[in-house]
């Protein structure tokens, strides 16, 4: 199942490439992929919460206590964090299990208390949840984590930024593999590897540097939550351009008001608040863009 769960995602985008050809996507086809692997990832989902109904012996058609509700959600949520590879034959075991993830698990005081504010106002009060109940509160786990995901992203890029050296954005190989050593960040990764992931700057041979932005964003810093997809940092970047976009609500503007429209960005990066003074070089650049290209500034090419 593991095997044709990893397929399916490449499977629907080959259809769909097939039945498109060159020409490209509208809307419509590219909603019913969206609404294919959003049903997928909902029966994953409900797979999972079913297992974890089945290891504490619990009823799936009838309702269980509030207690019993905790309990079978967090050990779905222990299978969330490790992509599915948690089994166990029992209740007791399914205990024994999460207390020994939880205790290597790092950061699992914080992701255990993001769990318990999720799940306080779909519990307090009640008395007995159905399986549909329980259901909408899986579903509600896998579409609310990137919260929680961003704020370990943001402190990785705080972690990163503290380390950096007279480069902006580089931090010194060496200075990389010793932060390991006395935080709960696992600095581990071998040269050879961040090479091929676009996370080493050699440009300086005898002194090789870790390039910030790619390494938060490669697939090693992304939680392999489901066979269909992987929760990882967000390009900062994206959302900047999602703003732009948003505004101008055009392929093209004067390079006036994409200055104003940049200069008060929003941003959660510590180093470029709003609102922001553009230096001359890129107001600029945007000009010397603008005149190639009839007074306006392409968005995208």
């Amino acid at each position: 199942p593991h095997a044709l769960s990893e397929w399916v995602p490449n499977y629907l985008q080959g259809v769909l490439e097939q039945r498109v050809g060159e020409r490209g996507t509208n809307l419509r086809e590219l909603a019913g992929l969206a609404a294919s692997l959003e049903d997928l990832i909902d029966k994953e989902a409900i797979g999972r919460l079913e297992t974890a109904y089945e290891v504490h012996n619990l009823p799936r058609d009838r309702p269980i206590t509030p207690d019993q509700a905790e309990e079978v959600l967090r050990t779905y949520y222990v299978n969330f964090l490790i992509a599915g590879n948690f089994s166990a034959d029992s209740r007791w075991e399914a205990v024994q299990k999460t207390k020994r993830f939880a205790s290597r698990y790092t950061g699992w005081d914080a992701a255990d208390n993001w769990l318990h504010g999720l799940l306080q106002p779909r519990i307090t009060g009640k008395t007995a949840f159905d399986f549909a109940e329980t259901t909408r509160m899986v579903e509600d786990i896998g579409e609310e984590y990137y919260k929680f995901n961003d704020m370990e992203c943001l402190e990785l890029k705080s972690t990163l930024r503290g380390m950096e050296g007279k480069k902006p954005g580089r931090v010194r190989l060496a200075h990389f593999y010793s932060k390991s050593l006395y935080s709960h960040w696992r600095f581990t990764e071998k040269a050879d590897y961040l090479r091929v992931l676009g996370a080493l700057d050699e440009s300086e041979p005898q002194s090789p540097q870790v390039i910030v932005s790619n390494y938060i964003m490669a697939r090693p810093n992304c939680l392999e939550a489901s066979h269909l997809y992987a929760i990882c940092c967000r390009n900062e970047c994206e959302d900047m351009m999602g703003h732009l976009e948003t505004n101008i609500g055009s392929a093209t503007a004067p390079p006036k008001r994409i200055a104003e429209l940049v200069a008060a960005l929003p941003s959660q990066s510590d180093t470029a608040s709003a609102p922001r003074t553009l230096s001359g070089a890129l107001l600029s650049r945007l000009d010397q863009v603008a005149a190639s290209n009839g007074g306006v500034v392409p968005l995208h090419g």
